[in-house]
């Protein structure tokens, strides 16, 4: 241009234009305008790449490597082929089709090869008749270079309706250099109309390269929608019952203690006092699903004191119940209090038992406890042998199963298969035990928090009506108003930042950029969290009256401290509701230093991370009334024990190692954080995208809809092994029992049915129990023979007889993974495993690939994959992969931790005292697998690591003596020196040579070494040959 008039009015729409542009797209966005939005974002990338849409997109690739002749590009926009249709031509077809050379051809093949490409699939699952869950994969087609493209792509994720015209759904998708190949898995809610519009548009589009969207059309003309849910039960205005109606003394003191009150003062509330007849006064199985805190726990106590009563029988004769609950820590909970309440001399004198897991403990517990309290695992474990266990068939009287809705949720923590499979196995029993003659009868007692369709669980579960109870979350005794605030997407000079936590992206710099946005503005390079999060928790805590407890919920154990430093930057005032003297001694006890900081200024702090004791520690200083707020990491909304006045949740997405991006907090973790306070309020700090979803769950009854087909061949074996299951046909009739069989008529598409047809079902349960099956057979789980596989088949039993045809017969693998509660793809890999280990460093690796580690070990951050980089700098055994960010690395690093006796804090010392005691176990069954296919040298490793974890050691020059109580490196170092190399040398020292060598230790510590010298067991073998030496034959060296 010429002219300084033009050329200043070009420079400013040069600097502005884009910026104007972008906040019209963000303007229309933000109004749901869809159309509107792809138009204003299209100008926007044609703004800032300085060239018109009817250009060819490879024009942008001017003045990088993949730059192309002027009149190759000529010859590309006159032939007007869509960037799409070239994409997908070699550059063979490429130089045919515009009559190039070949050189030329294979360059533009190289630059068509650059612009971002997606293969798009949807799976739609009505949660309700107005809202479906939607799951969509992502898989890049393209190349991503760092070079052109920076080490980060952005991209929005559009769903707009049929006509174009409203933007329903929107959030950003990241693709990162290193993980430009995985596939990205999406998921999100769209409210629907009744009935449903024919299809919803899904485009993917770049924020900065002009090329085309990829598109995805969500069919929902074949979709049938969910039955309607029936009404929730009224809550009937009825007299408060006082605990004097349990008609004993003791009984009444027991539940008056629960209620923090005098016998005579104590009623039942008003939920309560609705369900109590059907819970004291029948034996009738009972469902009772009510909002949190409205006192579930409390009442159904009463059908303990009604299936226990006073202790008159012998005891093999007594009644015996057993409570469930999928949440280990809520199960310790639960026997503590019990315990305390009822196992004290002074009331009922009952036994209180915990199980373990370990199969003879528990077996003698079942003979000695009153209550028995367990997880859905060890429950599992104790009634698979059920006609075996005669003193568990004579005894068991009532099994109470807690947090039922978690049947439903997909993490493998929370065990919902399992949770699935133990119920359907109850009601199976309490059936048989009806119909057997001076059978004991089995009662149910099922609680949960409401639940949109909870007549269906109660026909699953063979509760009658006048045993069904589905309250709404608006019965709730006590005032706990919810709300759900959006926090908008900071837009940024590259068009928008990511949504995610602020706190998760401080610690994981580069989880958005692996997956989907979170909840709460970001800024990466920021040291604290976003004022727009800050603020609205300044100004709830504000306003709350002196003396009360907060808790805030976040996504990450950083974030946790980043938060409290917040707190105490913005808060002139302390939080703390005492003087400092008062919880001095408490915070000498304490080790981690930023949480010590932070209870000086009355804020706790409750994550992974802390030491053993110091959560506890914090939940009573907060339950004494010291403490103004106590800030948790999401994962340990189930563990905490509080009941605050006011509960906010910032942010409702967290980062998951093993998708590398980050996923929505599961509506039933929500709900338990918010169902936390007592009297007050709660405040939800999410995206807009996830607003609507999150306002209807904790605003309204959320429906449950079975996870059994993901833990089905776990399932499938324990009752093949149990005998439960003989063929097919027989796993068919099992599925009937179970909650998975009773959705599937009235959502079938949520499980992949498109008819509800009886055909239709019956082709579906065959198909899941083949597929089953086959999973099973690929482990080397179970044998199964076939009409036409005989002669391959036959004797394939675990007893060696022929069998009948299509049974399903246990093999020593399969019974292994019933016993130790192994999953199916862990099996496996032992079975295939195994035959590669030739010494620990094998078995270490086999053993760090299990699946129950990986869950164990998740990668929580990015900055925990630095960590762990910088922990393989000490390992002794290579990791191979060369990747730090994947579960299996972090589980073979924190094993080779605890062998050379690392000191690790924070999350990865939290880790290493979950993998650990499951790594034992995992290696039992490794051994017994090992030995069970004949593969010694496995066999053998397996042992040797099991010893080395146990003792946590290597097994070289030092292991021996450092096994030994108060032996350090320093006190091996003095022995080695003096050739005192094993425990035999050590025993064999005079008095005086043993304490001079080892003058280290004080006299306490030398007397718990001697003690240890003294207990060091000391074996001798011998072996006789009694036959001919001719006649006996060694294979390979004997030692």
């Amino acid at each position: 241009l010429d002219g300084f008039a033009l050329l200043s009015d070009m420079v400013y729409i040069t600097q502005s234009a884009a910026r104007i542009v972008r906040a019209l797209a963000e303007i229309a966005r933000r109004r749901g305008w869809a159309q509107l939005f792809r138009s204003f974002l299209e100008l926007a990338k044609e703004v800032g790449a300085r060239q018109w849409a009817a250009q060819s997109p490879l024009r942008q690739l001017r003045g990088t490597a993949y730059e192309l002749p002027q009149s190759l590009l000529t010859k590309v926009e006159r032939r007007g082929t869509p960037l799409a249709r070239l994409q997908a031509q070699s550059a063979d077809e490429l130089a045919e089709s515009l009559s190039v050379p070949a050189a030329q051809a294979r360059d533009l093949a190289d630059a068509l090869a650059t612009f971002p490409r997606f293969q798009l699939d949807a799976a739609v699952q009505p949660l309700t008749r107005a809202l479906f869950a939607i799951e969509l994969t992502i898989l890049p087609r393209f190349t991503m270079d760092p070079e052109l493209h920076g080490r980060v792509m952005r991209f929005h994720l559009v769903v707009e309706d049929v006509d174009g015209e409203h933007l329903l759904h929107h959030e950003w998708i990241y693709v990162r250099a290193h993980r430009a190949t995985d596939e990205i898995v999406i998921n999100f809610s769209l409210p629907v109309t009744d009935p449903p519009p024919p299809l919803y548009m899904v485009h993917l589009i770049s924020d900065t390269i002009l090329a085309p969207a990829a598109t995805l059309a969500l069919s929902f003309s074949s979709l049938v929608l969910p039955t309607k849910f029936p009404a929730p039960t009224p809550l009937r205005d009825v007299a408060l019952v006082p605990v004097s109606a349990l008609r004993d003394e003791r009984m009444a003191t027991a539940a008056a203690a629960a209620m923090g009150r005098d016998v005579g003062d104590a009623s039942y509330n008003l939920l309560q006092s609705n369900v109590f007849d059907s819970l004291f006064h029948t034996d009738d199985h009972v469902l009772l699903c009510a909002p949190g805190g409205s006192g579930k726990s409390l009442v159904a106590e009463t059908a303990f004191y009604r299936a226990l009563g006073a202790k008159q029988s012998p005891a093999d004769d007594r009644p015996l119940a057993v409570y469930v609950v999928p949440v280990a820590a809520i199960a310790d909970r639960a026997a503590a209090d019990w315990k305390a309440r009822l196992g004290d001399a002074a009331s009922l004198g009952l036994t209180v038992a915990r199980t373990t897991g370990e199969g003879g403990a528990d077996n003698a517990l079942v003979g000695s406890a009153d209550i028995l309290v367990a997880t859905p695992a060890h429950f599992d474990s104790l009634t698979a042998r059920w006609s075996a266990n005669a003193t568990l068939r004579r005894r068991l009287t009532l099994v109470m199963f807690d947090e039922v809705q978690l049947v439903g949720s997909p993490r493998l923590e929370h065990a919902g298969a399992t949770l699935e499979v133990c119920v359907s196995r109850a009601r199976r029993l309490s059936a048989q035990a009806a119909k057997e003659a001076g059978g004991r009868q089995i009662r149910l007692v099922a609680l949960a928090s409401s639940v949109a369709n909870y007549g269906a669980l109660a026909e699953w579960m063979g509760v009658s009506v006048d045993g069904t109870f589905g309250f709404h979350q608006s019965a709730r005794p006590y005032p706990a108003p919810v709300s759900v605030v959006a926090v908008e997407e900071a837009t940024g000079s590259a068009g928008g930042a990511a949504l995610i936590s602020r706190g998760a992206a401080a610690d994981n710099s580069d989880a958005a950029e692996g997956g989907t946005s979170g909840a709460v503005a970001v800024l990466a390079d920021s040291d604290s969290l976003s004022f727009s999060l800050v603020r609205p928790l300044l100004t709830r805590l504000a306003a709350l009256p002196a003396g009360s407890l907060s808790v805030v919920f976040v996504p990450s154990a950083r974030t946790t401290r980043l938060l409290a430093k917040d707190l105490v930057t913005s808060l002139h005032d302390s939080l703390l509701n005492c003087p400092l003297e008062t919880i001095t001694p408490a915070l000498a006890s304490l080790s981690t230093r930023s949480l010590v900081e932070s209870l000086s200024f009355g804020i706790g702090l409750v994550h992974r991370g802390l030491a053993a004791g110091e959560a506890d520690a914090v939940e009573a200083l907060a339950r004494a009334g010291h403490l103004g707020v106590v800030v948790a990491s999401a994962d340990s909304a189930w563990s905490l024990n509080l009941q605050p006045s006011f509960v906010a949740v910032l942010g409702t997405q967290c980062y998951r190692g093993a998708t590398g991006g980050m996923e929505d907090y599961p509506a039933v973790d929500v709900d338990r954080m918010v169902s936390r306070v007592r009297v007050g309020s709660s405040l939800v700090l999410t995206s807009p995208s996830r607003r609507a979803t999150y306002s209807r769950f904790l605003t309204d009854p959320m429906p449950v809809e079975s996870q059994l087909d993901v833990g089905l061949a776990e399932a499938l074996n324990s009752a093949i092994v149990a005998g439960d299951v003989r063929d097919r046909q027989g796993a068919v009739d099992w599925l009937t029992w179970t909650l998975y069989f009773q959705r599937l008529r009235a959502n079938p598409n949520f499980y992949g049915i498109l008819s509800v047809s009886s055909a239709s079902i019956s082709e579906h349960l065959s198909e899941l129990v083949e597929d089953a099956v086959d999973e099973l057979r690929e482990a080397s789980a179970i044998s199964v023979r076939d009409d036409e596989d005989d002669d391959d088949s036959a004797g394939s039993g675990s007893d060696g007889s022929s069998g009948a045809p299509d049974e399903l017969s246990p093999l020593n693998a399969g019974r292994i993974a019933a016993f130790y509660g192994l999953r199916t793809a862990t099996i496996g890999a032992f079975v295939e495993g195994a035959k590669k280990v030739k010494g620990p460093g094998d078995a270490l690796a086999l053993l760090a690939s299990a699946e129950e580690l990986q869950v164990l070990a998740e990668v929580t951050s990015t900055r925990e994959a630095d960590e762990l980089r910088r922990l393989a700098r000490h390992a002794k055994l290579p990791i191979l992969s060369g990747r730090f960010d994947t579960a299996e690395t972090k589980a073979n690093l924190v094993l080779q931790a605890h062998l050379s006796r690392l000191h690790l804090v924070g999350s990865l010392a939290a880790t290493q005292d979950e993998v650990v005691p499951a790594a034992r176990r995992l290696l039992l069954a490794l051994v017994d697998v090992a030995a069970s296919v004949r593969v010694w040298p496995a066999a053998l490793a397996a042992m040797q690591l099991s010893q080395m974890i146990t003792q946590a050691v290597w097994n070289d020059e030092r292991a021996e003596l450092l096994q030994l109580t108060g032996m350090g490196d320093k006190e091996v170092d003095a022995c080695l020196a003096s050739k005192v190399e094993s425990v035999a040398d050590v025993a064999d020292l005079e008095e005086e040579d043993r304490r001079s060598l080892l003058s280290s230790l004080d006299d306490a510590q030398y007397r718990t070494f001697a003690e240890c010298v003294n207990r060091f067991p000391e074996v001798t073998l011998g072996v006789r040959v009694m036959t001919e030496p001719e006649d006996v034959v060694v294979d390979g060296s004997v030692r």
